[in-house]
């Protein structure tokens, strides 16, 4: 198993035997409904706010929050994670 680490530009740094990758570090979701979330609006090619949002069940078990981007009201959809087992 590989060492994770965080550097200087928040990227999760993973070291292994032979392979060290680099990889974003996802911004933490607040579960308050009045919070602000965004997420990445693929028609502005930036992150947005997420207004009108909704907690919906994908197919695969995951949980993901769908709303509306605030400028130019395409549906955004953000990824949360499936729930932890009891």
């Amino acid at each position: 198993m590989g060492k994770i680490t965080e550097n200087k530009k928040k990227m999760a740094v993973v070291e292994s035997d032979k392979i060290k990758q680099e990889k974003p570090i996802p911004p933490k979701v607040a579960e308050d409904d009045n919070a602000t979330v965004e997420g990445y609006c693929v028609k502005c090619k930036s992150m947005k706010a997420i207004t009108s949002k909704e907690k919906v069940k994908l197919k695969n078990g995951s949980n993901a929050l769908k709303g509306k981007c605030t400028t130019c009201s395409t549906t955004i959809t953000r990824m949360l994670g499936k729930d932890k087992k009891k």
